[in-house]
């Protein structure tokens, strides 16, 4: 691929790594199927968080104290997973959640809202989790933010 505004060569493996990320079609003929960033942002800004539904996108394991372990893989890229999987331990990092975060972790399930949620959890743990809505929802857009859940409303 030659670029010019730029006057140099690309090699095409190398920018279609950095297109994703831009969500900018892979080649002339594909357009993306994700929404970019701008779109995703505007969709949620003129929803409330509570009327979200949130929408698991990575497996979890139930631990020996009752607690979720999050396994998120340590590498999207498939060729970087080729080059460094034989010099790392595991594929996968395992993120271990506390009782209340394992608890909303559980709740998610791709059909109740952050505000189904948040009264089930007040009626399960009670005073733990007091102020509930603004807890689950910071909750829930740290696990947006760092790509664990999705909507189901920006899909």
């Amino acid at each position: 691929m030659y670029s010019k505004d730029t006057g140099f060569f690309i090699h095409w493996q190398v920018c279609k790594f950095a297109r994703k990320k831009l969500h900018l079609p892979l080649n002339q003929n594909e357009n993306c199927s994700e929404m970019n960033f701008f779109q995703r942002r505007r969709i949620l800004k003129n929803t409330n968080a509570l009327d979200l539904t949130p929408i698991t996108k990575i497996d979890y394991e139930q631990t020996s104290e009752n607690t979720i372990a999050l396994i998120v893989p340590k590498f999207k890229n498939k060729i970087l997973e080729a080059t460094f999987s034989r010099m790392i331990k595991s594929k996968v990092w395992k993120i271990k959640l506390d009782e209340l975060g394992s608890a909303v972790w559980l709740k998610i399930d791709g059909k109740s809202s952050v505000n189904k949620i948040c009264s089930s959890l007040e009626n399960d743990l009670g005073d733990k989790i007091k102020p509930v809505e603004e807890r689950v929802s910071k909750f829930i857009s740290l696990l947006y933010r760092e790509d664990y859940i999705t909507f189901y409303e920006i899909e």
